[in-house]
């Protein structure tokens, strides 16, 4: 990593594993970490710092072909539950120092601190979106209840994909594998149920952002746009699978938690941080859970096309070409989603390439343009996806 990564000084953790696959020499890092015994010691292991877990490179497992991310052999190891960098807590977006500290999890209440990433959603009896934070969640911590659900949806996602890689080949996304789990004796909830830590196999791969800056960066615009167009699409694609074979909404759908998997013959997604993905099969509003799905990915995806647009003013001043470039980037992006979402109403079962999925799915581009505009609240636009799909459900 470019960062200069430093721990702060802090006691060390009890801790109890009640499961583990990890390999002896990553068993040996991992509960380093979490014990936070001379953690230092393994700071050049770390790949990737996020608010409330590392990612480390595994000792034992390599990569040397992207392929590898599609066939579940990864080169990572995430850890949650012991620890963080309060720099990357932003509304799932960080501004990253050049030095960063990573600090211990306390299980004092920082529901209001991090309010902006663990806000809860759902509907009351007249479909009106409710929002509040949890009322309990622990700095850099998790508490049994989300490590139980982060843990079930993962792993009810990873067996699926593993099932589809046996009998119909490679799918086109990944996920996280699970692979250990603990607790910390002397860290409790205020009910007094001790926090969790997991650790789960993760490919060593920027998430998307830094992916499409960096493609900015160093390619041609040409390839921006179409990388941007392949990833969106395969969200698109992603969510459909997640709200039709597994009756889930991702409910954290952010550019953030994803990655763009390529191979000279192959692009694919990467999805993380699924522990809040709420089960929306017998749900009265179903549709409306979908369309936060949507309208998370459309509303990030702006943020990060206005970002990028900041980037360049700050470079070559003020332009109209810059802001008419934000919007066409928005536009590839929104149009990408709801062709890779409605690709089975586009095709109709014909066989078809991607490129030209997107390019007859120009309508349902356009529609979600106007449903998840900017100046509609999030209330409208969830009512009038709702109505929309439904009618599309009706006529297809």
């Amino acid at each position: 990593m470019k960062q200069e990564i430093l721990f702060a000084e802090a006691k060390n953790l009890k801790t109890e594993f009640t499961f583990s696959k990890l390999d002896p020499e990553e068993k040996e890092i991992v509960a380093a970490l979490v014990s936070w015994s001379n953690p230092a010691k393994y700071t050049g292991q770390i790949e990737q710092l996020h608010g409330r877990s590392v990612v480390i490179k595994s000792p034992t497992r390599h990569v040397s072909d992207p392929t590898d991310f599609f066939m579940e052999k990864y080169d990572g190891i995430q850890i949650f539950g012991f620890g963080g960098a309060r720099a990357m807590i932003r509304e799932g977006v960080a501004e990253v120092p050049s030095k960063i500290e990573i600090t211990q999890l306390n299980e004092t209440n920082h529901s209001n601190e991090l309010a902006a990433i663990i806000q809860l959603r759902d509907f009351d009896d007249k479909g009106r979106l409710k929002t509040w934070n949890r009322p309990y969640a622990p700095m850099h911590g998790m508490d049994q209840t989300e490590a139980k659900a982060r843990k079930a949806i993962t792993v009810k996602i990873a067996d699926y994909h593993s099932k589809v890689l046996k009998e119909q080949g490679v799918p086109f996304f990944s996920v996280p594998e699970f692979v250990a789990e603990g607790f910390f004796p002397d860290k409790k909830d205020p009910s007094g149920n001790p926090l969790v830590f997991q650790a789960y196999r993760v490919p060593i791969i920027d998430r998307f952002p830094s992916q499409l800056i960096q493609t900015a960066q160093s390619e041609s615009v040409e390839i921006m746009f179409h990388r941007l167009q392949t990833f969106s699409f395969l969200a698109g694609r992603f969510f459909r699978t997640l709200h039709q074979t597994f009756d889930l909404a991702y409910m954290d759908g952010h550019l953030g938690n994803m990655s763009l998997l390529r191979t000279e013959k192959k692009a694919g997604i990467y999805a993380t941080d699924l522990g809040s993905a709420k089960d929306i099969k017998s749900h009265p509003f179903a549709e409306k859970f979908r369309g936060i799905d949507i309208y998370t990915y459309i509303a990030t995806s702006r943020s990060l096309m206005a970002s990028y647009a900041g980037f360049l003013e700050a470079r070559h001043g003020q332009d109209k070409a810059i802001k008419d470039f934000q919007n066409l980037l928005t536009f590839i992006s929104i149009s990408g989603l709801a062709s890779g979402y409605f690709e089975t109403e586009i095709t109709k079962g014909e066989n078809m390439s991607t490129i030209k999925v997107i390019k007859n799915g120009e309508k349902f581009g356009n529609d979600l343009m106007k449903i998840f505009s900017p100046n509609s609240s999030p209330q409208v636009s969830l009512d009038m996806f709702e109505v929309y799909l439904k009618e599309i459900t009706e006529n297809n």
